[in-house]
């Protein structure tokens, strides 16, 4: 069953991409959006059905090795781009959104493979800590991509440039909600990460991050706390949010890989 669908996930994403990019290109593309989007949700039914067969398998949760991960990440990144278009009623940003969901699953489907896990690690804080991890870095690369869509199409915007591009990306607007929305998602979903992972050292009684290193992610989340606090309360919106939100997405990489770094030393 795996092996049968670890083949086949990937040509269904090649085929919903292709279809995608179709609808960004097409001037009507009422033609075939209905295609794309049905082609979509069968990849990812197939897709959740592998990290099913996975998980029965292995007898494990199906994100322990990089093939997995990699996986569970184009996984999220392909129901995110789900509920955006849903949200936003345009079939324009799969062109964007689903080209790393694609890759993603074809690096997984060759490198995918079993691999003995420790038992401490089967401990369901330290498995929510992985997922929550992964959940969040979806959701705040997803939040960059619309945040650079956001700034080039302000830029055509300003500059009247009204090419095809222009007509076929989402307004304004809808690029500046999707980015709040996924700032919190993935604010909630890192803080509950790290909480998870407090939890599982006190119960396997070592210290995998110290204070100061979960300190210094919770505070690299200020800027989108506060950045979201301000929308809500003054209208804190249009490029000087876009921007913050950049500002915060470089900040907390900045963070992350100083934790794993020093962790890893």
């Amino acid at each position: 069953m795996v092996v049968a669908l670890q083949f086949l996930v990937p040509v269904l994403y090649l085929l919903a991409m292709a279809a995608y990019a179709r609808v960004f290109s097409a001037e009507n593309e009422s033609r075939v959006q209905w295609l794309a989007v049905g082609l979509l949700v069968v990849s990812l039914a197939a897709h959740t059905a592998l990290l099913f067969a996975i998980s029965r398998q292995y007898d494990r949760c199906p994100v322990m090795t990089i093939g997995e991960g990699i996986l569970f990440c184009s996984w999220i990144l392909g129901v995110i781009h789900l509920v955006s278009e849903s949200v936003t009623k345009t079939r324009s940003l799969g062109v964007f959104t689903l080209f790393p969901t694609t890759v993603g699953v074809v690096i997984a489907a060759v490198i995918l493979e079993d691999s003995p896990i420790r038992e401490d690690l089967r401990n369901s804080y330290f498995i929510f800590h992985i997922i929550g991890a992964v959940a969040a870095y979806v959701c705040f690369g997803f939040v960059m991509v619309m945040a650079c869509m956001y700034l080039a199409l302000h830029r055509r915007l300003k500059q009247k440039t009204f090419d095809h591009a222009f007509r076929k990306l989402p307004s304004l607007e809808k690029l500046d909600g999707l980015c709040a929305a996924w700032s919190v998602m993935g604010s909630v979903a890192m803080i509950a990460t790290y909480a998870a992972m407090w939890k599982w050292d006190h119960m396997q009684e070592v210290s995998s991050l110290s204070l100061t290193q979960i300190a210094a992610v919770y505070l690299s989340l200020a800027v989108f706390i506060i950045a979201g606090i301000a929308r809500k309360l003054v209208g804190f919106t249009g490029p000087r949010y876009i921007k913050t939100v950049l500002f915060g997405f470089g900040v907390f990489v900045v963070c992350v890989m100083w934790v794993h770094g020093t962790t890893a030393g």
